[in-house]
């Protein structure tokens, strides 16, 4: 996972970057120390959303494997009290 984000962060296009502008710099590059830093929160905040993601879509890859598995049966769905009070026609307020 580190080299894959390592390989982003090298071909990243610097369009990406903190404009040296907006940061005080001028404009021929030579920015204020403040802009490596703000390149660097941005990258960082991309990563954690990022690995957020990541995470979030393995689980439901995970959920789904396991449902796979192992199906539930149609008595383990839903508990069987409920199955008896909803054929009767009790409506809980």
């Amino acid at each position: 996972m580190i080299a894959l984000l390592a390989a982003m962060a090298a071909l990243l296009p610097n369009s990406l970057l903190a404009c040296a502008v907006c940061m005080g710099g001028s404009s021929g590059g030579g920015g204020t120390p403040i802009g490596p830093a703000v390149n660097a929160a941005i990258f960082m905040l991309l990563t954690v959303v990022l690995s957020i993601g990541a995470c979030f879509f393995a689980f439901l890859r995970y959920l789904a494997k396991r449902e796979k598995l192992a199906p539930l049966q149609p008595s383990e769905q839903v508990p069987a009290g409920m199955l008896t009070s909803l054929d009767e026609g009790e409506h809980h307020a």
